[in-house]
């Protein structure tokens, strides 16, 4: 690291204690410093790594895997900002996720029986309210025990489970997984992948959603100096930041075979949370009424082939994982 490169003010988060000797996504030694990013929400700073191979951007040292679980399990979150964004997050996740999905496995087999959709992270489940709307059987699974019993009370027709991978029944397959901005917090990437897959049944698909690390806006951050502290990484929640080679080399690694990649340059995205805001307070027909021309502003996401803020990936089992 550079030597005019210092931490922002404050301190290393001491909970922050897990070295990590190699990448998390290839295993490679060469891991040299890159930059410090401060906590979003205390004056505490993290030191970041960048894989020389594969180009992953992650937090080194980092908290345990069981610290972080036992916070988000235990966490408290804010249902009400996530609930009354679904009218503008309905018209996103079919522009971007389940619309190019069902191309690859449609609602229904050929038999007419439901195809089962597994949402990992599924927060309060907006995602899955679309998915069970096109007509896929909709599973659930949420580490946040608070979310997970909202879910349970008011959107009970979505099959939900609390925990891990590893809670899911026994034995339980699925034609379709996402993890929609999952991945990023997530320590051990290849086990995780390798553990979705063996969810997987056969000719299924696995939809992954990323933050872009090597994102057009952060380049411009960089060309005017302001990476070493960029806002753009979130040390608190994101220990891996991913850029398209690093998200290829662990879907490879782990036994995928990528069928399509999207980069999604995403100016939708604040819009939505601007509009989630200024709408707050609006009957919830004029709401639905105003989100009707929200999906105008989905030209703008694709105008760029590469760079964009966001990496959607849609990828289907091949052999063994390496």
């Amino acid at each position: 690291m550079p030597a005019s490169v210092k931490p922002p003010p404050g301190r290393p988060d001491e909970a922050a204690n897990e070295r990590l000797n190699g990448c998390p996504v290839c295993g490679s030694a060469a891991i040299p410093p890159l930059l410090w990013g401060r906590s979003h929400h205390r004056a505490l700073w993290y030191r970041y790594c960048r894989c020389a191979d594969c180009g992953l951007v992650f937090v080194n040292p980092r908290k345990p895997a069981e610290t972080r679980h036992e916070e988000v399990a235990e966490g408290h979150r804010v249902f009400n900002r996530l609930v009354r964004r679904f009218v503008f997050d309905r018209h996103e996740f079919r522009f971007n996720i389940t619309g190019p999905a069902s191309k690859f496995v449609p609602p229904r087999s050929s038999s007419g029986a439901p195809h089962r959709w597994l949402d990992v992270g599924c927060g309060v489940g907006n995602l899955l309210e679309v998915v069970h709307g096109m007509g896929y059987e909709a599973h659930g699974l949420e580490l946040n025990r608070k979310m997970a019993e909202w879910m349970r009370e008011h959107r009970a027709h979505l099959r939900i489970t609390q925990g891990l991978v590893g809670d899911l029944p026994p034995g339980a397959t699925y034609d379709v997984i996402s993890a929609d901005n999952l991945l990023e917090h997530i320590h051990e990437p290849v086990a995780f992948l390798r553990q979705l897959r063996e969810r997987l049944s056969d000719h299924s698909l696995l939809v992954v959603r990323v933050p872009n690390h090597d994102n057009v806006l952060r380049a411009l951050l960089e060309k005017t100096g302001r990476l070493p502290t960029s806002y753009l990484v979130d040390p608190d929640a994101h220990c891996c930041n991913y850029s398209r080679p690093a998200l290829e080399a662990l879907l490879a690694r782990c036994g995928f075979r990528i069928e399509r990649c999207m980069e999604h340059l995403m100016l939708s995205y604040p819009l939505k949370n601007l509009l989630r805001r200024l709408t707050m307070r609006w009957p919830g027909r004029l709401r639905a009424a105003l989100a009707t021309f929200y999906p105008a502003s989905f030209v703008f996401d694709r105008i760029i082939q590469s760079g964009g803020i966001d990496i959607t990936v849609f990828a289907r089992k091949r052999g063994d994982p390496s």
